[in-house]
C-alpha cells in the first residue's frame, strides 16, 4: 500500500517530530549541500519542499524551511545533476 503524502498546509502545521517522520516515510531526498555550520538536506514531498538542517558538530536537526516556489531551490541548482535528462 502506498502512502498519500500529506499537503503543504498540514505538514507546515506538524510539530518538527511530525515533520521528520513525515519526510523519512513520504520524502524523497533531491539534493544536499553543506556551509561552515550546517549539513542540508532537500526533499520534495508530492508538490512542495522540505529543507532538512543539521548542525554539523552538535546534535541539532530540524526542517529549516517548507516551500513551494521554485526560487527557493537556487542553493541546490548547481549540485543538481540533470545530464540524464538531457539524453535525447
Amino acid at each position: 500500500m502506498i502512502a498519500a503524502v500529506m499537503n503543504y498546509f498540514s505538514f507546515v502545521l506538524l510539530p518538527q517530530t511530525g515533520k521528520m517522520k513525515e519526510i523519512r516515510m513520504n520524502g524523497v531526498l533531491i539534493a544536499e549541500r553543506k556551509d561552515a555550520l550546517y549539513h542540508y538536506e532537500l526533499f520534495q514531498l508530492g508538490d512542495y519542499y522540505a529543507e532538512k538542517q543539521s548542525h554539523q558538530q552538535r546534535d541539532i536537526t530540524r526542517i529549516s524551511r517548507t516551500f513551494r516556489g521554485l526560487s527557493y531551490l537556487d542553493p541546490y541548482l548547481p549540485d543538481i545533476d540533470v545530464s540524464g535528462l538531457l539524453d535525447g
